[in-house]
């Protein structure tokens, strides 16, 4: 009995199904008419990923005749589809990865349609290839995540999530695969969607965009054609999703400009080549050379098509300057009036890649654009457990580990928290000896602190502090506008654990300028820093094994996020009271709101200066009164088990 594989691979051979040797050849329109995106499947193994990408592929008309060819050729050697093609097969090239079934490497396609160019890499879902996956994750824009329908959310699944939105990926397509295997249940669906956004919210992760999509990868349901089983589905399908979905660029356009060479072909030209990193230059723009701080302007720029007046992010270029200054490879051009400052050391999120473990202070090889610089890793603050989603406390790093840690470099260079500048503020460590790529990490925050003092590590830690409190330390960040209720409740939420016999401390916003905080104003630089002094405050506390509860407005999401950053994800609680704009003004017993219409007051949240709601705080209090947020509170935090003795 013939299968459909005999039948296409006869019609490819007498060409009843192929008329020309171009049938199978894509349409190539005009690449500067299209937008590009690059993509990346990942997930678990065995979760169908290779096999989307072939049935994309195929369905699509991005195959090639000859790729077909060798497609059926291989599906009768190691298929797994009963005589059917093994659209897997198409990605994974490598002799052991078809004799074994999986992928090990990752596996790049390029194809496009009248809409967009894609670039796509399949990756390893094997926990021992996490590393390959990581560098597939690192060049990516957007994250296709494949779910198996018969196994729901895996640790692998929590793996892959939180590696690629680690390395900047903030747009999610959630496939959730062998949908046929379930009887294209939607119950099944929303469970496994349900279970999938709760790990995130435990994983503190925040995305641009997610999108979620029942599919059967082997027959090409939702792929790029609609299912007829799945009418309960009223989305897009998978090719559509990817032709439409919008792109996260960087958050800043500093620019940034690495110098990777000095171009010097005669005495008479000396040239700074490299690729624009970030932002705009211009022809006549001053700059600052970092880590020098000489300045200079710029002459000209000089491309292999000329000299145009402007550089462009991405831009591979070479300047020439109007003064003779000393530049070499690893400085950083900058805008003159640009305020960033070169560090020695940063708080870092880091993947360990290697077989052999992780050497506190050992010295490594530390890789930032063109930089190469000696580093060590100071301190481990904590690692994620994928299994639990919980972090825990280490001394070293093994396999697969994602940490936050502090490293501490050589000499002083430009850094950016990655989620501002990806490029400038993406790193990776080399081992010194055998010369491999041993981590990958993305920069958390850059550490100012004077250069001759070092952290020490002391023999009572936090967790000991804690144990012998009897009691998990946290923050809870109230945050919401002025008159929300944040004080009230703050002070009825300490009562609470006080008399349960929790030992806690509430920081209040009034009360801080008052003190510590006396010498800031209400300018939008003044709140940033009199937040970061609050959320370091809050950091000293919870070492000290304390519950902390904060009343502050802390209308800017960035500063919000840079207290959650200096503490473990599971030490941190964001409530948002989402009180009305009316109510508050109403509530308003000190006439603030009044004063800053009257334009008394000036740059007051919700009148003359912003509130950016939290994107995914723990808890949301929608316009309640203080005894009913104050049992969603307390509710919470003991389903959470934050106050258990």
């Amino acid at each position: 009995m013939k299968t459909s594989l005999d039948f296409l691979q006869n019609s490819l051979e007498t060409e009843t199904l192929v008329p020309n040797k171009t049938r199978l050849k894509p349409s190539v329109p005009s690449f500067a008419r299209n937008s590009l995106l690059k993509f990346i499947t990942c997930g678990s193994v065995d979760d169908g990923k290779s096999t989307l990408i072939g049935r994309l592929l195929y369905d699509s008309n991005s195959i090639f005749t000859d790729q077909m060819e060798a497609l059926c050729s291989v599906s009768k050697k190691y298929g797994t589809q009963q005589g059917e093609i093994d659209f897997a097969l198409l990605v994974d090239g490598l002799s052991s990865e078809r004799e074994q079934g999986i992928t090990i490497d990752v596996a790049y396609r390029y194809f496009n349609t009248p809409k967009r160019k894609f670039i796509l890499a399949d990756t390893p879902g094997h926990e021992q290839y996490t590393r390959n996956m990581a560098t597939g994750a690192s060049g990516a824009d957007v994250a296709v995540i494949l779910i198996d329908a018969t196994k729901g959310v895996s640790v692998q699944t929590n793996r892959h999530t939180y590696i690629t939105t680690l390395f900047g990926v903030k747009d999610l397509i959630v496939a959730i695969n062998k949908m046929d295997l379930i009887n294209y249940s939607q119950d099944k669906f929303e469970t496994i969607k349900k279970d999938f956004l709760e790990n995130l919210k435990r994983l503190n992760i925040e995305t641009s965009t997610i999108e979620f999509i029942p599919i059967c990868a082997t027959n090409g349901e939702n792929v790029v054609n609609i299912s007829t089983h799945t009418l309960w589905y009223r989305g897009k399908t998978l090719l559509e999703i990817l032709e439409t979905i919008p792109v996260t660029t960087s958050r800043s356009d500093k620019f940034r400009f690495p110098i990777q060479y000095i171009n010097r072909p005669n005495s008479k030209f000396r040239g700074y080549t490299g690729t624009v990193a970030n932002g705009v230059l211009k022809v006549g723009d001053k700059v600052k050379i970092l880590p020098s701080h000489k300045t200079t302007t710029i002459k000209e720029i000089i491309t292999y098509d000329g000299s145009p007046t402007h550089a462009l992010k991405g831009d591979a270029i070479t300047l020439t300057l109007s003064d003779e200054i000393d530049i070499s490879r690893g400085d950083t051009l900058v805008h003159q009036d640009d305020s960033s400052i070169v560090v020695q050391r940063f708080e870092a999120m880091m993947l360990w890649m290697d077989e052999s473990e992780l050497i506190l202070n050992q010295t490594y090889q530390l890789n930032l654009t063109t930089v190469a610089i000696n580093a060590k890793v100071t301190h481990i603050e904590y690692i994620k457990d994928m299994s639990t989603l919980q972090n825990f406390e280490e001394k070293f790093l093994k396999l697969n580990d994602i940490a936050k840690c502090t490293i501490e470099l050589e000499s002083k260079i430009l850094v950016d928290r990655f989620q501002d500048i990806k490029s400038t503020g993406s790193f990776i460590l080399i081992d010194k000896i055998s010369c491999n790529s041993v981590g990958a990490g993305v920069v958390v925050n850059p550490l100012t602190q004077n250069n001759h003092i070092f952290l020490q590590n002391h023999t009572i830690t936090k967790s000991l502090r804690a144990k012998s409190l009897h009691q998990k330390p946290f923050i809870l960040w109230l945050t919401g506008l002025s008159a929300s209720g944040k004080s009230t409740l703050a002070n009825e939420i300490e009562k609470v654990l006080y008399s349960q016999g929790f030992k806690t401390y509430l920081l209040d916003g009034d009360n801080l300028r008052d003190g510590l905080n006396n010498d800031l104003d209400f300018t939008q630089k003044s709140r940033e820093e009199n937040i970061r002094r609050v959320a370091h405050l809050s950091q000293i506390m919870v070492d000290a094994g304390l519950i902390v509860i904060t009343a502050f407005i802390s209308p800017f999401r960035k500063d919000r996020e840079f207290a959650r950053s200096l503490v473990a994800n599971d030490e941190f609680i964001e409530a948002f009271l989402d009180t009305p704009l009316d109510v508050c003004e109403q509530r308003d017993k000190k006439g603030l709101y009044q004063k800053a219409k009257d334009g008394i007051i000036k740059d007051f949240t919700g009148i003359s200066s912003p509130y950016e709601r939290p994107l995914n705080p723990e808890i949301t209090i929608n316009n309640a009164s203080i005894e009913e947020s104050l049992e969603t509170i307390i509710l919470y935090l003991q389903e959470s088990k934050k106050c258990l003795k």
